[in-house]
């Protein structure tokens, strides 16, 4: 085929592809119009913060794909040439051309130099012709003028959306708050670490609530079990355990008074041996001051020092060891019951 020829039919293609593209928009104006009118329609009377944001995307989401598909959908020459014949009324001249080019003789020469003489005054747009469908066109900018026009008056869903949006900030804050109190908590060490990864497990929960009522319901059962690790002897054990702890400071068992408590009635244990009867009756006094201190907080504690000044005073250096021992054990227990109650007491 002649150059003159090729570009006319590829004028039409281009041609085509735009009438294709203004035929299919056209006939989809209206529904998405209407789909755009039926969202924003929603957007008042349903909690959707997306949906009059999605009354703009979706139609021109739509027409971009359109118009996307017809730059991109191939239109073979056959189509053209019959496209191009039918519009311009040239009784298959160019369908033949195409159909003979591939041949070098008479005949066919002179069907290319009928399509040549045909195409030098022919034009794309007389062979694909553009229509303006006005009902269409009429109904989808009734339509979205509708929508527009909705959507520019005031949304009685948008002072909810604020304190929803209000609520969810304060939800966000709460947990930012007890994410930070668990991190102090687990800083105390291993007896503060369950009240610290309750307070991690109430965060993740608090940000995966949706309102107020269910995270007012999260906090409320995290506080209950917190609470619930707290028994109702709490402060007198850790009265208990931190009097001990004060007075073998200011006035150690041994030479050590920077040991805690337990590691010092261990210390006694060991130097029991060496003392003689006066001062382990000394040490037995000692003691029993010591465990009257314990009566109310920690009654295990007290039961141990007790045995072990009795046992002290009657010479029975192994079960005073043994049981300042189990004082020691009993001590650290209670230490260690009292701060985690403390910690779930702060927690809660």
């Amino acid at each position: 085929m002649s150059p003159r020829v090729t570009r006319l039919l590829d004028a039409v293609r281009r041609r085509l592809r735009l009438a294709w593209a203004g035929e299919t928009a056209q006939l989809a104006a209206p529904w998405l119009a209407g789909a755009a009118l039926l969202l924003v329609v929603a957007a008042r009377y349903l909690p959707w913060t997306w949906a009059e944001p999605a009354a703009v995307v979706v139609p021109g989401a739509a027409i971009v794909a359109i118009i996307g598909y017809a730059a991109v959908q191939r239109v073979p020459q056959a189509v053209v040439a019959r496209a191009a014949d039918r519009g311009l009324r040239t009784k298959d001249a160019f369908a033949s051309a195409l159909q003979f080019a591939p041949s070098n003789d008479e005949f066919t020469a002179r069907i290319q130099a009928r399509a040549d003489h045909l195409a030098a005054a022919a034009r794309a747009a007389d062979a694909v012709p553009l229509h303006l469908r006005v009902k269409r066109i009429g109904a989808a900018a009734l339509i979205g003028a509708l929508a527009v026009g909705l959507a520019l008056v005031a949304n009685p869903q948008d002072e909810a959306r604020a304190v929803r949006q209000a609520d969810r900030a304060n939800i966000a804050q709460t947990a930012k708050e007890i994410d930070a109190e668990a991190a102090r908590l687990a800083l105390l060490g291993a007896d503060a670490k369950a009240a610290a990864e309750r307070l991690k497990v109430l965060a993740e929960e608090l940000r995966r609530s949706d309102s107020l009522n269910t995270a007012d319901d999260a906090l409320k059962r995290a506080a209950d079990d917190l609470q619930r690790q707290v028994k109702p002897d709490a402060l007198a054990t850790k009265a208990a355990t931190k009097g001990l702890e004060r007075s073998l400071s200011t006035q150690p068992l041994g030479d050590r008074g920077d040991l805690a408590a337990a590691e010092q009635l261990e210390q006694a244990a060991a130097s029991l041996d060496a003392k003689s009867p006066d001062e382990r009756t000394a040490v037995a006094d000692r003691l029993d001051k010591l465990a009257d201190t314990q009566e109310a907080g920690a009654p295990q504690t007290a039961q141990a020092l007790h045995d072990a000044a009795g046992a002290a005073r009657s010479g029975d250096v192994a079960t005073a060891k043994a049981a300042l021992g189990e004082a020691a054990n009993a001590q650290r227990s209670s230490s260690a019951s009292a701060s985690a109650q403390q910690a779930a007491g702060d927690a809660a």
